[in-house]
């Protein structure tokens, strides 16, 4: 949610109803939010922004089918909104529907070739699409804008993890155990994730040299984790 942007030049009826409900929202009334932002969307003078983050609160509280037409409105307003397009695609990933969704992340990266979160997301999409170059050419991408991005980083280990590249995907796995401190879920779900490497490789003689090397200082405890396989929001 866009809390510092505001929808509009000046204190229109639009822009307060607008900071009332990201108020509201950050309170987490979320009844009242969603009042006030259906109310700032209502005003003639309602940017693309305001439908956005409308969009945003709706697919939050999982009201679909009012957040995907809200995202729709917002790009109506201005096809130039990388915002709008980004939520609308991750709308869509909960529908389900992974090529329109990719088609709009693809249109956020064409509007801002270093917009972060959209090619994160277009990564994860394309991966779970089997599109696995093109993915890891986004994830290549998004790390080089930012390399220390953590979830980034982990999804970007579990590309390679599928693609038996475990050397790479343990060095992945291991930096963002560095970065994280133990009490973080980030490192729960990383440690996790490089024992799923080490069973996968261990079949094969190369594997085990590999895993001896990558896990020689690591052998912490941790609960059970799912690994990420979409990191909707890298703000």
């Amino acid at each position: 949610m866009h809390k510092h942007d505001t929808p509009c030049s000046k204190p229109t009826a639009a822009f307060i109803l607008h900071q009332l409900g990201i108020t509201a929202y950050d309170c987490k009334n979320f009844e009242v939010a969603l009042r006030f932002m259906s109310m700032a969307c209502a005003q003639p003078e309602a940017p693309a922004l305001c439908h956005r983050n409308h969009a945003e609160m709706l697919h939050r509280c999982g009201q679909l089918d009012k957040a995907e037409a809200a995202a729709r409105l917002a790009i109506q307003r201005d096809c130039g909104c990388v915002d709008a397009w980004d939520t609308l695609g991750t709308i869509l990933v909960d529908r389900g529907e992974l090529t329109e969704s990719r088609d709009c992340y693809e249109t956020a990266v064409q509007i801002k070739p270093d917009f972060l979160p959209a090619l994160n997301n277009l990564a994860v999409v394309l991966h779970n699409l089997g599109q696995m170059d093109e993915s890891e050419a986004c994830y290549r991408r998004a790390l080089n804008l930012q390399p220390d991005k953590l979830e980034i980083q982990l999804n970007f280990a579990n590309l390679l993890g599928e693609l038996r590249r475990y050397r790479e995907a343990l060095e992945v796995a291991e930096r963002v155990l560095g970065c994280c401190p133990k009490s973080n879920e980030m490192h729960r779900v990383a440690l996790k994730f490089k024992r799923n490497l080490e069973q996968a490789a261990s079949g094969r003689t190369k594997g085990r040299r590999i895993l001896h090397v990558a896990l020689k200082q690591r052998g912490n405890k941790t609960q059970p984790a799912n690994i990420p396989t979409q990191a909707r929001r890298s703000n």
